[in-house]
């Protein structure tokens, strides 16, 4: 399943910008932590909300999750 990962305000909760594009079939759930290593560093993340969209022959997900 497409997955989007956008960054969240820790204090607001508005979303930022797009961090990430993956494929995925994991069951993220809010509360999840995860590491995205890319260019020689990582990034530490906390799944705040999972949104579910859904069309026609076709479903995606985003995630909003906080840098921790």
């Amino acid at each position: 399943m497409v997955t989007n990962i956008y960054e969240v305000d820790a204090f607001t909760g508005r979303r930022g910008k797009l961090v990430m594009t993956i494929e995925s079939d994991y069951r993220f759930e809010k509360g999840d932590e995860f590491t995205i290593e890319q260019n020689g560093g990582h990034l530490a993340m906390r799944v705040m909300k999972v949104r579910m969209i859904m069309q026609p022959n076709h479903i995606r997900r985003e995630l909003d999750a906080m840098r921790l």
